[in-house]
């Protein structure tokens, strides 16, 4: 009787020890789901943004001039656009102004934005435009308040932009969850990689939104491949599993 109580209290054992393991992974190594939170504590932070005109007329109004060929510009030489006709020629400048009317007319039929064709004196935007204020014929895009909780401020290496959300990152998959750590400043860090997928998109950012937007990359701001695996560092300190610190300065978020 006692020896089949000890079998019956060694096979506990070893069942409570497997599930630990399973749970907790083995010898101390991630989970899936451990190097998922470790890296959506900083990638759920990061919004993928779609960046407004640079021409500004006033708090939450952006200026879209139209090409040097719309009937709006009439052909009239007072107008920058028909003057400056290389800048806003139909073929180069036609095609990503026909983009951006798309996009905005689908926000304007969900009632973010306003559209009114306009004809607007705005001055210099750039150190390099000289010349002082010039008219221009275009579109002005009024935010609505129903789109103002979409609309953040993003920076790059280079400037600031106002942009509206197409959602945010978050880990898809996790693979290649190394065996052994790497032993850095007293931590264990277990390698592994992933991959990333859209989350919380607003109702407008479908797959047809999001390939127009797509189209003008110098306008999607903090977009990248989300196939693309990105290598990373994670260690379990202070009971939480945490990137090492440089994986936020190597572009993987």
């Amino acid at each position: 009787m006692n020896i089949n109580r000890k079998i019956k209290d060694i096979f506990l054992f070893f069942i409570f020890a497997f599930v630990s393991l399973c749970l907790t992974g083995c010898n101390g190594k991630p989970s899936a789901d451990d190097c998922s939170s470790a890296v959506n504590e900083f990638l759920n932070q990061k919004i993928i943004g779609f960046a407004f005109p640079e021409m500004k007329l006033g708090e939450d109004i952006y200026y879209i001039p139209v090409p040097a060929n719309h009937p709006l510009a009439n052909g009239d030489k007072s107008f920058a656009n028909v003057k400056y006709f290389n800048s806003y020629s139909p073929e180069t400048y036609g095609k990503q102004f026909d983009i951006q009317e798309k996009i905005y007319k689908i926000l304007q039929e969900k009632g973010y934005v306003k559209i009114d064709e306009a004809i607007e004196t705005i001055n210099p935007t750039s150190v390099f435009d000289f010349g002082g204020p010039k008219k221009y014929a275009g579109l002005k895009i009024t935010i609505t308040d129903k789109f103002k909780p979409f609309v953040s401020s993003m920076s790059d290496i280079v400037k600031k932009y106002t942009v509206f959300s197409l959602g945010n990152y978050a880990v898809d998959k996790v693979s290649e969850i190394g065996d052994k750590p790497d032993v850095i400043d007293g931590f264990d860090y277990y390698t592994f990689k992933y991959t990333k997928k859209i989350v919380n998109r607003p109702d407008y950012a479908t797959d047809e939104f999001f390939a127009l937007c797509s189209q003008l990359n110098r306008s999607l701001i903090g977009y990248k491949k989300l196939d693309d695996p990105y290598k990373v560092m994670a260690a379990k300190i202070d009971g939480k599993w945490k990137l090492r610190k440089d994986s936020f300065f190597m572009g993987h978020f």
